[in-house]
């Protein structure tokens, strides 16, 4: 199964507007029937990493450049919107 990150939930700096769904991807990306996608908050990705090596999806240094990239990532983001983060979880799209 394929794992791509295709986006991110935003917030919407104008309190009358929804938040939304930002698409950020290379390459067109067709769904198909029992594709899925799941949103997931830096938090919860931080938290999963160990559960993923413990199942042996990842290994552990893997797993360490996978939380050394989410966290500088964040730390990216705070520093383009002036110390927020708008950023309120990315997308991911799981192929089979």
């Amino acid at each position: 199964m394929a794992r791509i990150n295709i986006g991110s939930v935003t917030m919407s700096k104008d309190k009358e507007r929804p938040n939304y769904i930002k698409v950020n991807v290379q390459n067109p990306i067709t769904l198909k029937k029992g594709d899925y996608l799941t949103v997931e908050s830096v938090q919860f990705q931080l938290e999963n990493l160990p559960r993923l090596v413990e199942k042996g999806f990842l290994s552990a240094d893997a797993a360490e450049e996978s939380r050394q990239r989410i966290l500088a990532s964040q730390e990216k983001r705070k520093e383009l919107g002036g110390g927020k983060d708008f950023i309120l979880a990315e997308v991911f799209v799981n192929i089979k």
